[in-house]
C-alpha cells in the first residue's frame, strides 16, 4: 500500500514524463532548456500552485525518503570516480576551489543571510550558507561537457560540483544541531550530531573496505557475471543509507567516505560497473527535481519577499563569483576564465535534500524561512544558469581558443584525468575530467 504523498498516479505521471523527455532528449539538448529546468517547471505545473494533478506531499516520509537515497547514490558514485591519487599531484585549480573558495563563499553567505534581519540566529545563518555553498554541475550540464571549454576548466567545475556536497554535509549536520540546540536550550542536539558524523564515516570506511575487497576477489575468481557486478555496485550506497539510518550514523557522510574508499580500494578493477549504480541515481534525481518544483517552487513563490530575493541574487550573483575570483588569485588564470568560474556554480540536488532536513526540525522558528531561502535561490539558479550556460559557453570561447593552444597558459595545459569511468549528465554520458 503506497502512504498518502506517493500516490500511484504521482508515479505514472513521472513515469510517462520521463518517457516522453527521453523520445525528444537529444533534441532538446541543443535548446538552452536545460533538463532540470524542465523537470522543475514540469513539477510546478502539476502540482498543488499548477493544475494540482501531482499529490505530492512534503510532510510524507516516503517523498524524504526518495529525496535522501537520491543524494546518498550521488555523493557515493562522485566520491569512488575520483581518483584521489591523480587529484592529490594534478589537482591545483579544483584545491583552490574546495580549500578557498568553498569556505569563503560560507563565510559570505554567512553575512549575506544576517541582511535577511533579525528573525535569524547566528547558527541559522551558518546554515543557510552551508546548505547554499555546493554546486551542481547538472544544472548548468553544458558546461561541463562541451569541448569549446578548456579542458582543465571542465575538469575543475566538475570536480568540485563532485565533491563539495559531501564535504559541506558535517557542516550542515553541525549547524542543524546548533539552531534545534539554541531553539530548545538542550546541548544534546548537538553531541547527538557528533555522534551521527562519528558512525557515519565509521560505516563509510568499513563498508567501503569490504566491498571493495570482497568485490574484487570475486571479480578475480569469475564468480560474478557482468550484470550482477553492476547490480551490486548500486547496492552498496543503499546498504549504507539502511545500516547508518539503523545505527542512527549520518547516511551522507557514510556514502561519501564508503564512495572515496571504494572508488580507490577498487581503483582498478570494477570502477567500469558504475554504469547500473550512475543511471539509477539520474533516474531518482529527475524524480527530486520534479518533486522540488511540485512542492518547494509553488510554496516559494507565494511566500517572497525582498530579503529572499535579495539573498538568493547575492547568492549567485555575488558571493560565488567573489569567492572564485579570491581562490585564483595568482593563478595565472585569465580574468574571463575566472569569471566563467565563478558564474557556473549552480545550485540544486544537496541544497534541496539539506532544505528537506531543515524542514523535519520543525522546532526552529525560522525553519520555513530557511526552507523558502534554499527554494528560491535553487530555482532561480536552475533558470538562469540553464539558460545562459550556451550563451556563457560561446562567449567563453572566444576568449578561450587563443588560451587553450598556448601550454604556457593554465588553459592550455592539459591536466591529467581524474576518472578512469563516466558520470552522469541529463541525458548525456560523459568522462568525468
Amino acid at each position: 500500500m503506497i502512504a498518502p504523498g506517493v500516490a500511484l498516479q504521482d508515479i505514472a505521471i513521472i513515469s510517462a514524463f520521463v518517457g516522453v523527455y527521453a523520445l525528444i532528449s537529444a533534441r532538446l539538448a541543443t535548446t538552452i532548456i536545460s533538463a532540470p529546468m524542465l523537470f522543475i517547471g514540469f513539477g510546478l505545473l502539476m502540482g498543488h500552485d499548477g493544475l494540482g494533478v501531482l499529490e505530492l506531499n512534503i510532510e510524507n516520509e516516503r517523498v524524504h525518503f526518495l529525496v535522501e537515497i537520491t543524494l546518498v547514490m550521488v555523493l557515493f558514485n562522485d566520491a569512488a570516480l575520483i581518483d584521489w591519487g591523480v587529484l592529490r599531484r594534478n589537482g591545483s585549480t579544483p584545491a583552490r576551489l574546495l580549500g578557498i573558495g568553498l569556505p569563503l563563499t560560507i563565510v559570505l553567505g554567512i553575512l549575506a543571510a544576517l541582511l535577511l534581519g533579525n528573525a535569524l540566529t547566528l547558527a541559522e545563518a551558518c546554515l543557510i550558507a552551508v546548505i547554499l555553498a555546493p554546486t551542481d554541475a547538472a544544472l548548468s550540464q553544458g558546461v561541463v561537457i562541451d569541448n569549446r571549454v578548456p579542458n582543465r576548466i571542465r575538469q575543475s567545475l566538475s570536480v568540485e560540483s563532485g565533491l563539495n556536497d559531501g564535504i559541506v554535509t558535517p557542516l550542515v549536520t553541525v549547524f542543524l544541531a546548533a539552531a534545534a540546540g539554541e531553539a530548545t536550550h538542550d546541548g544534546f542536539q548537538m553531541s547527538f550530531a557528533l555522534k551521527e558524523i562519528a558512525y557515519g564515516a565509521g560505516i563509510g570506511i568499513g563498508v567501503g573496505i569490504l566491498a571493495a575487497v570482497i568485490a574484487g576477489r570475486a571479480l578475480r575468481a569469475g564468480w560474478i557475471s557482468e550484470d550482477f557486478a553492476r547490480i551490486g555496485v548500486a547496492a552498496v550506497p543503499v546498504f549504507v543509507f539502511a545500516l547508518s539510518t539503523v545505527v542512527e550514523g549520518n547516511a551522507f557522510i557514510a556514502a561519501f567516505v564508503a564512495g572515496i574508499v571504494y572508488g580507490n580500494v577498487a581503483r582498478n578493477e570494477n570502477l567500469h560497473y558504475f554504469e547500473f549504480s550512475e543511471q539509477a541515481s539520474q533516474l531518482l534525481m529527475i524524480a527530486t527535481f520534479v518533486i522540488f518544483g511540485a512542492v518547494f517552487v509553488g510554496d516559494a513563490i507565494d511566500h517572497l519577499t525582498w530579503q529572499i530575493a535579495l539573498y538568493s541574487v547575492l547568492s549567485l550573483a555575488v558571493i560565488r563569483p567573489v569567492s572564485v575570483a579570491v581562490s585564483m588569485l595568482w593563478s595565472g588564470f585569465q580574468p574571463s576564465t575566472v569569471a566563467f568560474m565563478g558564474w557556473f556554480g549552480p545550485r540544486g540536488l544537496a541544497s534541496i535534500v539539506f532544505a528537506f532536513m531543515v524542514l523535519e526540525k520543525e522546532i526552529l522558528a525560522t525553519h520555513e524561512i530557511i526552507f523558502r531561502v534554499v527554494a528560491w535561490t535553487v530555482f532561480l539558479s536552475a533558470v538562469v544558469h540553464g539558460l545562459t550556460a550556451q550563451f556563457g559557453v560561446r562567449w567563453y570561447a572566444r576568449h578561450a581558443d587563443a588560451l587553450a593552444a598556448d601550454p604556457s597558459t593554465p588553459e592550455g595545459r592539459q591536466a591529467s584525468d581524474l576518472s578512469t569511468s563516466r558520470v552522469r549528465v541529463f541525458g548525456t554520458s560523459r568522462p568525468k575530467v
